[in-house]
């Protein structure tokens, strides 16, 4: 007997902000624009090729970072088993018209380090960037707080 698939959340919209309330970013202002950036538009090309954006839809995101911290590239290439990874963390609140539905916390680590992960901070902020992209689509296809 198959297993019913669950319909996924569309969004109608979605926008990504700087920093959250109390958000604590350990960025230089203009690396963190490159991230609100890469997220704005990789995300809507990731949400665009899974057709989870409707203009029609109820529901709509907004998205913020809460928490940003990328090591220098020396640390990361010499100090990586010591010190504190790479972390990206955001906030996702699920709104339909002004009425809160639910919020998310999103968290990317990267752990990496070494000769391979030192070049590129943008590339490094990428990947965390990345694993956000897909946490939160596989949240919106998988979830089952279905807005009436």
């Amino acid at each position: 007997m198959p297993v019913a698939s669950v319909p996924a959340l569309t969004l109608s919209a979605y926008q990504v902000d700087r920093g959250c309330q109390g958000a604590h970013l350990d960025a230089d202002p203009a690396l963190l624009d490159f991230a609100r950036e890469t997220l704005d538009k990789e995300l809507g090309d990731r949400l665009d090729q899974e057709g989870l954006i409707d203009p029609y839809a109820p529901l709509r995101a907004e998205i913020c970072f809460e928490q940003m911290h990328l090591r220098t590239t020396l640390v990361t290439f010499l100090l990586y088993p010591v010190v504190r990874p790479d972390q990206l963390k955001v906030q996702i609140m699920l709104l339909k018209g002004n009425q809160l539905l639910h919020t998310w916390h999103l968290n990317a680590e990267n752990n990496a380090g070494g000769y391979m992960a030192s070049p590129g901070r943008e590339r490094r902020y990428r990947m965390l960037v990345s694993l956000i992209n897909r946490k939160f689509v596989r949240l919106l296809k998988t979830s089952d707080s279905k807005p009436s």
